[in-house]
């Protein structure tokens, strides 16, 4: 496994540079974050477009500037965003790492679990104090698993508000970078009467992952393309079987050459929820069997937020330890 592991890590930062070639919505260098673009169209189903593409193309290059092969180090807790006694988890970013979304149940919420974002000048420095995302976004009850389309102008998330207070997947859109998010809607393409959440969009724009427990009493990760046409048929991602009863699999954030997946399970061998990475050789094959990331994982819940792109830097949020309700938010990095 090690020997798959290393080679899929290579092969995901070769095929980064190429990968990126294709992306749109690039200006100078940097995505658009003025004005200029039209209000969306509200009399269209959110799920009926694809949300715009673009990613800074410093970061897009994936210019690695760590040992991809090492351990991460030691967790980092982003202490601009943590509240000492609030549950705050599930970081989402875009690709060039400048703004954030998450969840928090701090005071002041709407009710539940609410979402936030912040950002900051640059990848190297702490994010400013984080922002509601405001009544269009928010509601009464849980909001969470936030996460954004690399342009920043899709925000999709899980919410439990709807008859059956139960997750599915809501999204709201906003024309800029800057502009504040529409009222939110539901994904009419991927609802169903079962359990939907942990929504990631990946770097290239391409793919909506999401955790689902349609057709099984048990969780699984699924993808979606995005086109212009909307959203593909949802299924499972090839070689993410089935783990056994109570096997919840969820949480994933792909890579940006979609040839590594991190995750987090409760599949045998996990203290709680634990994080898992598998690999595959190209998009279109199968993944591997999945492998524990230990120096990541507690004797707590360990979920993944994000990969950076030249999987340095991973994102996570944790409680550290069983029955504790305080999540806070942490980085990890491989070392030079």
């Amino acid at each position: 496994m090690r020997l798959g592991l290393r080679a899929a890590l290579a092969l995901a930062i070769s095929a980064a540079a190429t990968a990126c070639a294709a992306v749109l919505g690039i200006e100078d260098g940097l995505p658009q974050t003025d004005g200029g673009g039209a209000a969306p169209d509200t009399s269209t189903p959110i799920d009926a477009k694809a949300p715009d593409v673009g990613v800074d193309a410093a970061d897009a290059a994936a210019k690695t500037s760590c040992d991809p092969f090492a351990p991460f180090g030691v967790q980092a807790g982003l202490v601009t965003l943590n509240t000492p006694t609030a549950p705050d988890v599930h970081p989402r970013l875009t690709p060039d790492e400048l703004t954030i979304v998450f969840a928090s149940d701090r005071l002041g919420t709407f009710g539940g679990l609410d979402l936030y974002t912040a950002t900051r000048a640059s990848s190297q420095v702490p994010f400013n104090g984080p922002a509601n995302l405001g009544f269009n976004v928010n509601s009464k009850v849980a909001d969470s698993d936030p996460t954004l389309s690399p342009d920043g102008k899709t925000l999709y998330f899980a919410s439990q508000r709807g008859l059956m207070l139960q997750w599915d997947l809501w999204a709201s859109v906003r024309p800029t970078p800057k502009s504040a998010f529409g009222v939110a809607s539901t994904v009419v393409a991927l609802d169903t009467p079962s359990l939907e959440w942990s929504p990631f969009v990946t770097s290239t724009g391409a793919q909506l992952l999401f955790a689902s427990n349609r057709g099984s009493a048990n969780t699984l990760i699924y993808a979606s393309d995005l086109t212009d046409g909307g959203f593909s048929a949802p299924a499972p991602l090839s070689g993410m079987t089935d783990a056994g009863p109570g096997h919840d699999d969820r949480s994933g954030a792909l890579s940006l050459s979609g040839l590594v997946l991190y995750f987090s399970s409760n599949r045998a061998g996990s203290s709680g929820f634990d994080i898992w990475v598998t690999t595959r050789t190209s998009t279109s094959t199968p993944f591997g069997a999945p492998k524990q990331v230990s120096e990541l994982n507690t004797p707590g819940d360990d979920y993944v937020g994000w990969i950076s792109n030249d999987l340095c830097r991973i994102y996570l949020s944790t409680n550290k330890s069983p029955n504790n309700t305080d999540f806070d938010m942490f980085v990890a990095e491989r070392p030079l």
